[in-house]
């Protein structure tokens, strides 16, 4: 903005509150500095991490949303035996649940980018637009667009994987363009391809298509 001051989003980082460096309650503080910067006018939003697969989680939702998170942090390739789950699953439907009884319902779900010892296959934002399509209620908000590193992003391929799994899932489910309720962030995966501008213009064309 003019005043130097933009809006900005402070999402949860992977992980439990005992071992999270950005627990909701940091998350709710960094705001208010933000807010106090800027003449008090709300310019952070902040996320509310969940681990649905953890004794606790879905009912301490409760809990978050009194910090006035604006969204849910989903890792839906993490869980306690190394195995996660999916997005249009039994137990990603309690979350949903949850999320609406509380008013909060967007859902922010890191996809593409894997975690460390989890299945890779979970990574896949295969399931997203199905979720999408069954929860019209509910928002939709894809980490990183689904990019993978490691591949290399060219002319959208059905059988691709990263964003271009992300925009099959998206056709399939059969969202129109430019309106539904599922979204991809650029965040981290726009720095990746800052420096591969052939790879970052198939990104944004595809996205944008």
């Amino acid at each position: 903005g003019a005043d130097g001051i933009h809006s900005a989003v402070r999402a949860s980082l992977f992980g439990p509150d005992d071992g999270n460096p950005t627990t909701v309650a940091y998350a709710s503080h960094a705001r208010e500095l933000v807010e106090q910067m800027g003449g008090g006018r709300k310019r952070c939003l902040i996320h509310g991490g969940v681990l649905p697969n953890l004794p606790g989680e879905i009912d301490g939702m409760a809990w978050k949303a009194s910090h006035k998170v604006s969204a849910w942090k989903l890792y839906p390739q993490w869980g306690p035996d190394g195995n996660g789950y999916w997005m249009d699953g039994d137990l990603a439907a309690k979350v949903y649940d949850q999320a609406r009884k509380l008013g909060v319902t967007t859902i922010a779900a890191h996809k593409g980018v894997p975690l460390y010892g989890m299945k890779p296959e979970m990574s896949s934002p295969q399931d997203v637009g199905r979720a999408a399509r069954a929860n019209p209620d509910l928002t939709f908000l894809i980490y990183h667009s689904g990019f993978q590193p490691g591949f290399k992003e060219g002319p959208y391929d059905p059988a691709g994987t990263g964003i271009d799994a992300l925009v099959k899932a998206h056709r399939d489910a059969g969202i129109p363009r430019n309106s539904g309720n599922l979204y991809a962030e650029l965040g981290a995966c726009w720095r990746h391809f800052m420096g591969r501008a052939d790879e970052g213009a198939h990104v944004l064309g595809k996205l944008l298509k």
